[in-house]
């Protein structure tokens, strides 16, 4: 509904609706009624507008009281303003001289940085070259990258250059020229217990140890989601319950829901079989593990169901379904 106001600068008769008036706007009848009254421009209708002197251009301005209290009110527009910075130290005009450890330049930076020790390089093309271990052509002294060390790769044998305090941590640093050489070796590489002799009776207990293990320890998204649509169905469930292949979520009397995740057991649709997905493991791996579980499973008289975490996300409820099927 339409509701007749008086500008508060201008003092014209307009119209606006009630939820302005509500909200506490409809005070002005245009926008430039609005801007001239925020800037001070004196107008016969605003009698509490203080007549005033610009400190840097000397031109006369109004504004209102309230400004003069707050201490601002001293220049007529943001130009003179940040006229009166210009030729000012700032804050942090005390600053140090640095010599680049790559090129050899002088540059400047703030006490605080000097004193923290990060200001080693005068550009982000130093700080990389640094990295890579090159020295520039304009390089004047001695800097890190003559310290760097070659080391053959242990796995495909390709020399690479390293910091002498990368080696010094030990692992995998100063073996392997990558993740993925990294990777193929653990491939290659016998396990811990392979080789030592076991009774029948540790090898069991381990087993039932790993059982008990969650992993992950919280829910997945995708499990979630499926618990969700269990529980509004009234379906009772228990999760990771100790069995082969610790299903997500299970059924009495004998249904395993297992929400695979994409990337974990390697969804087909998006990973090819000889893609490495985790320590060396590929694709075909973890499907055939996968398959394994659930025949075994099946073999102790298990239903088993097996989701991926894309299909559980388009429409969990066509997967419950599937579930409630079984328990008819």
């Amino acid at each position: 509904m339409k509701v007749n106001k008086i500008c508060k600068y201008c003092n014209t008769k307009f119209e606006t609706t009630e939820v302005r008036v509500k909200d506490g706007r409809g005070k002005f009848c245009s926008k430039k009624c609005f801007d001239d009254f925020r800037r001070g421009k004196a107008n016969p209708a605003l009698r509490n507008r203080i007549l005033r002197k610009c400190s840097v251009c000397g031109k006369a301005f109004h504004t209102i009281p309230s400004r003069i209290q707050e201490g601002r009110g001293v220049y007529c527009s943001k130009e003179c303003y940040y006229n009166s910075k210009k030729g000012k130290r700032s804050r942090n005009w005390d600053k140090v001289r640095i010599i680049c450890l790559v090129c050899g330049k002088y540059f400047f930076v703030n006490r605080a940085r000097a004193k923290h020790g990060s200001a080693k390089f005068c550009s982000k093309e130093c700080y990389r070259l640094s990295l890579i271990g090159k020295a520039p052509k304009s390089a004047v002294r001695i800097g890190p990258w003559k310290q760097r060390i070659t080391c053959s790769c242990q796995m495909c044998g390709k020399t690479y250059l390293i910091l002498p305090s990368h080696i010094k941590l030990g692992s995998r640093s100063g073996k392997f020229c990558s993740s993925n050489c990294y990777w193929k070796s653990l491939k290659c590489k016998s396990s811990w217990n392979k080789g030592k002799q076991m009774s029948e009776e540790t090898k069991e207990k381990l087993r039932k140890a790993r059982l008990k293990q969650i992993i992950p320890l919280k829910d997945t998204k995708p499990e979630r989601l499926v618990q969700n649509e269990l529980s509004n169905r009234n379906i009772p469930f228990k999760t990771h319950i100790p069995v082969l292949g610790q299903p997500d979520i299970f059924i009495e009397p004998n249904i395993c829901v297992f929400c695979d995740g994409d990337y974990f057991h390697a969804n087909p649709s998006m990973y090819n079989a000889d893609k490495i997905i985790l320590k060396g493991k590929t694709a075909s791996y973890m499907w055939e593990r996968d398959k394994w579980v659930k025949k075994e499973l099946e073999k102790q008289g298990f239903k088993v169901f097996r989701f991926w975490e894309s299909n559980i996300k388009k429409d969990v409820k066509s997967c419950v379904d599937n579930i409630e099927k079984a328990l008819r």
